[in-house]
């Protein structure tokens, strides 16, 4: 479209209950010196949301540049980075729910766990009726990591990026051929030792691990994990995770030269 002050306009409306659009207005003539701009009020992140709806669903992953490039080649608008955000949260929430939504859905996720996935472990707790943690392992994994894995676990927690935050804990081990072995998760409110001892508790009786001497904890000392850990399995053994060590020092040193020194 034109930068003001051009005269140049177009007052169109679609004819109810046709695909017909009526130009009832218009002045098709350019003012000499206006220019062309990618910046149309009319193009909001709703609007811009609603169009991109099958091509965020068909890649939930879709980078912001990828997005804003998409925006631009085909609607002929530049936006920025939160726009970006907001289009594709906009496309995925038409598609998946809004984030409240699946919350409201998790304990008839769990049920169908339960039914589909026989002898797994699903548990959702919630707080004055409001949800509070969720943990699951399924008997697959159980199984699998009994009869073909070593004595490790990996332990980890992260950040969940939506509006209401969160925390993702998991637990993995290594198979037969030094691959990564699912092994079970939770999601918490918060990771603290509470939260940890509710975790590992849960994982220590999926595992069957009665006698936790010569069992290996691995993880990067998380907020509350080594006290609960001392507490559940007092008699393992418990390593540092060199990947998420090296990156701390890395951050700490400031260079890669400081780091190998």
């Amino acid at each position: 479209m034109c930068e003001a002050p051009c005269d140049w306009y177009i007052w169109a409306s679609k004819l109810r209950d046709e695909d017909v659009v009526k130009i009832t207005r218009c002045k098709l003539e350019h003012t000499a010196d206006c220019t062309l701009t990618f910046n149309n009020r009319f193009a909001t992140y709703k609007f811009l949301g609603d169009k991109m709806t099958k091509k965020v669903a068909a890649d939930h992953s879709m980078s912001k540049k990828l997005l804003k490039q998409i925006v631009k080649e085909d609607y002929r608008e530049e936006i920025g980075d939160m726009k970006a955000w907001r289009i594709k949260k906009t496309a995925i929430e038409k598609v998946c729910g809004s984030i409240r939504d699946q919350y409201e859905s998790l304990y008839h996720y769990a049920a169908e766990l339960r039914r589909s996935n026989p002898n797994s472990t699903v548990v959702v707790e919630q707080r004055e009726q409001v949800f509070n943690r969720m943990y699951v392992c399924f008997e697959a994994s159980m199984k699998g990591f009994r009869a073909g894995c070593r004595q490790v676990i990996c332990i980890d927690g992260c950040f969940l990026k939506h509006d209401y935050g969160g925390q993702l804990l998991s637990a993995v081990g290594i198979d037969a051929n030094e691959q990564y072995f699912p092994i079970a998760f939770a999601y918490v409110e918060v990771e603290n030792k509470d939260n940890w001892l509710w975790f590992l508790e849960l994982l220590g009786t999926d595992l069957h691990i009665n006698d936790n001497h010569g069992w290996t904890f691995i993880s990067d000392k998380q907020n509350g994990l080594m006290p609960a850990l001392d507490e559940v399995f007092p008699s393992s053994e418990k390593r540092h995770c060199t990947r998420h060590l090296v990156t701390n020092l890395s951050a700490a040193c400031g260079s890669s030269a400081r780091v190998k020194e």
